[in-house]
């Protein structure tokens, strides 16, 4: 009979942390169907059975991953609100376009052939729920002031989700101008959602 590992609390976070590198590395290097769950236990030194005390999957594990990144997000929101509900919608915009680079989001590791992995996991196919995308572009429009009376919530996610297919089909575009590809569409937004172009 094994006798399950009992870990302090600062090495049960700092395990964690290991876990999610070593997996963010794996996975850029062979993508996240050919990274088994073995080979992530075995990249910080713990046994198969030990990783699912951390994470119930792969897929809990990616979602912990992208929780990671986000509240990353929200904590430079926040850092910039200080006292204040909202701000500017251009103030908005600087943070937010820079969320579109490997150090600050998930997308810029993982490809087109994980996506599609993803979508097929019980636990990361809801990351692609048109509800959820629609839910979380209201929640950004409420950190900023000025914003219209009639955004077209739709509108705006599927405009972060053809960001994030950039990033993920990254391989397909020329790479000496597919910063400012990226760039184009948030700046779109921020006239947007301040009403100063429209779309029809």
């Amino acid at each position: 009979m094994l006798i399950p590992v009992i870990f302090s609390e600062e090495k049960r976070k700092e395990l964690e942390k290991d876990i999610k590198a070593a997996a963010l590395r794996m996975f850029e290097e062979k993508g996240i169907r050919n990274t088994t769950v073995s080979e992530i236990a075995q990249s910080v030194g713990i046994a198969k059975g030990t990783f699912y005390n951390f994470f119930e999957s792969k897929g809990a594990l990616i979602c912990s991953i992208i929780d990671d990144y986000d509240q990353k997000a929200y904590d430079r929101i926040y850092e910039r609100l200080g006292s204040e509900k909202k701000m500017p919608a251009a103030d908005f915009y600087k943070i937010y376009s820079s969320i579109f680079t490997p150090e600050n989001t998930f997308f810029c590791h993982i490809d087109a052939n994980d996506i599609e992995w993803m979508k097929n996991d019980p636990q990361t196919k809801m990351l692609f729920n048109s509800e959820r995308a629609k839910k979380l572009a209201a929640k950004l429009l409420g950190f900023m002031e000025g914003v219209r009376a009639d955004p077209d919530l739709g509108y705006i996610a599927n405009t972060i989700k053809t960001i994030n297919l950039i990033l993920e089909n990254r391989d397909l575009f020329c790479a000496e101008v597919l910063n400012k590809n990226i760039s184009f569409l948030p700046e779109h937004l921020l006239l947007y959602v301040t009403g100063k172009e429209d779309i029809h």
